[in-house]
């Protein structure tokens, strides 16, 4: 879902099914007393080159993963992933290992 923001996935990814990438929250949030919007995306979703995204992955707004990452089977990816060739997991995602590859 994007309505203020895009998102973007780079060359060579491999997605696999039940995948929800959202660049904004469908509904808006507001200070009661500033009536300032608290929940505003602030970046577009740019998923790099040669990403692998495992089944019923959630990608939230102002998020960028990095190029060669490996996202985990229902992992909730809430932040930026900004070093590359990690494998990243759980709710929210985390990284827990770094220097890896995979392959087709």
């Amino acid at each position: 879902m994007a309505r203020d923001k895009s998102v973007t996935i780079g060359k060579s990814c491999m997605i696999s099914r039940g995948i929800e990438i959202r660049a904004t929250d469908v509904h808006k949030v507001y200070n009661i007393d500033t009536n300032v919007r608290v929940n505003k995306a602030h970046s577009d979703v740019i998923l790099g080159d040669h990403i692998w995204i495992a089944a019923n992955v959630t990608i939230s707004k102002n998020v960028s993963i990095a190029d060669g990452c490996i996202i985990a089977a229902g992992a909730f990816v809430n932040k930026p992933v900004t070093i590359p060739n990690c494998m990243v997991a759980g709710t929210p995602a985390k990284i827990i290992r770094q220097h890896v590859r995979w392959e087709r």
